[in-house]
């Protein structure tokens, strides 16, 4: 090598690089084709140009059933405002087509959904619009120029577990959940050990949620997306800017607030996946414990951190900016001394209406807008109480630009982040 180094008085130039000719292995070489699956290549049957263009059925922009294009959220009771800005934000941000005509859908590339899985909402499309509408918030996502891209889903914990195949034929079973020391009585030594109680019937599902202390958000936020795929955010999560080139990523992620410490504010998993596996199969020897600090721990102990890919969720928490090394020579903008400024704002910074939304965090991917919990690792709480409804919503806030900004684009007043009017 030391003729050839540069450093050593040489060319400075490597050999080119030779492979011998590469021979296919008996049998053909494994290989993954698009709409056919595994196939060997070798064994492949030969097809004129008349024929591949036949068969070949996927093109650019249409969906992909292994990787589809859904956000999901969890709700339980009526539809809020913090879940009615996730919303708007989505249609106001992301390349759903809103300007086009329900009949001019074939030009319109795979066009991402958001499902809105709401507890106990019942299969009767009457009765779950009339729960529904009884929020003053839902009337407009109802409307049916929306009902191709926003879905309502009944939640069903017992349905929706025994639909996850990694636990479904255990789950019900508390002897492999309760990991509590056995107490013996010392008199009765020979005494048979009581049967182990096992959750039946149709509210199985609420009943071992309730009876641990298991939180119900947890398990949806990581249910939906390993048996549907897509990408769970939580419920006031503002979309900042359209998220195509999140969903050309394959991997799996969710966002931390600290090296290593997950949050469960964003989670993309891919529909049934190995990872999807070992989290469930985990979980169910702990109790079912899904909250952030246990998957965090799972994920650390098998070594799989890289595989969900820790996504730096610094809009969350301000402080992250500095100390994750981002945005240390150019501070943020707008400078918000708390996440407080985002509801009530602060008259020595600029008036957010004059800087307006462009403007606020530009390049980011979202704004975690839901409350801030004192201990980001304890997540096991079954209610979240909503920021936007318990701070008054002040009419110079970051939060009112926001809202102003959504409902004027779907009242057709002004473009959306495309330049398009939903009218």
């Amino acid at each position: 090598m030391m003729e050839w180094s540069r450093y050593a008085g040489g060319k400075g130039l490597e050999k080119p690089l030779s492979l011998p000719t590469p021979v296919p292995p008996p049998g053909g070489i494994p290989a993954y084709t698009i709409g056919v699956g595994t196939v060997a290549v070798g064994k492949a049957p030969e097809m004129t140009r008349e024929d591949a263009k036949k068969n070949f059925k996927w093109t650019p922009g249409q969906c992909d059933a292994e990787y589809p294009r859904r956000f999901h959220t969890y709700l339980e009771g009526e539809l809020d405002e913090t879940t009615y800005m996730t919303l708007l934000s989505f249609l106001y941000t992301q390349n759903v087509g809103l300007h086009l005509p329900s009949t001019n859908q074939t030009s319109i590339p795979c066009r991402p959904e958001f499902w809105v899985w709401v507890k106990d909402l019942g299969p009767d499309e009457s009765q779950w619009k009339n729960k529904l509408l009884k929020s003053p918030f839902a009337h407009i996502l109802l409307n049916g120029r929306f009902s191709h891209v926003i879905k309502f889903k009944n939640w069903n914990a017992t349905e929706q577990m025994d639909a996850t195949p990694e636990w479904s034929s255990e789950w019900r079973d508390a002897a492999r959940l309760d990991r509590r020391p056995k107490k013996k009585k010392l008199m009765q030594k020979d005494e048979a050990e009581e049967p182990s109680f096992v959750f039946v019937g149709p509210t199985a599902g609420d009943q071992i949620h309730q009876v641990y202390n298991i939180s119900m958000a947890n398990t949806a936020r990581w249910t939906i997306p390993h048996n549907h795929g897509g990408i769970f955010v939580e419920r006031g999560v503002l979309f900042m800017r359209d998220w195509e080139e999140i969903w050309n990523y394959r991997g799996a992620f969710a966002t931390r607030s600290a090296p290593h410490t997950y949050r469960n504010a964003v989670i993309k998993l891919n529909k049934h996946s190995a990872l999807g596996k070992f989290v469930f199969r985990t979980a169910l020897r702990h109790g079912l414990a899904l909250d952030a600090r246990s998957v965090g721990t799972y994920a650390d102990d098998g070594g799989l951190i890289e595989l969900l890919y820790p996504f730096p969720d610094m809009l969350a928490d301000l402080a992250g900016w500095s100390h994750d090394n981002y945005q240390k020579k150019r501070p943020a903008v707008p400078l918000l001394s708390s996440s407080n400024e985002f509801f009530d704002h602060n008259p020595s910074h600029s008036p957010p209406s004059q800087l307006g939304l462009r403007n606020f965090f530009r390049g980011a991917w979202f704004y975690d807008s839901s409350p801030l919990l004192q201990n980001t690792h304890e997540t096991n709480s079954t209610q979240s109480i909503s920021t936007m409804e318990a701070k008054p919503l002040s009419e110079s806030s970051w939060a009112a630009v926001h809202k102003r900004t959504y409902e004027a684009f779907l009242h057709g007043e002004i473009p959306n982040m495309y330049g398009e009017s939903s009218r």
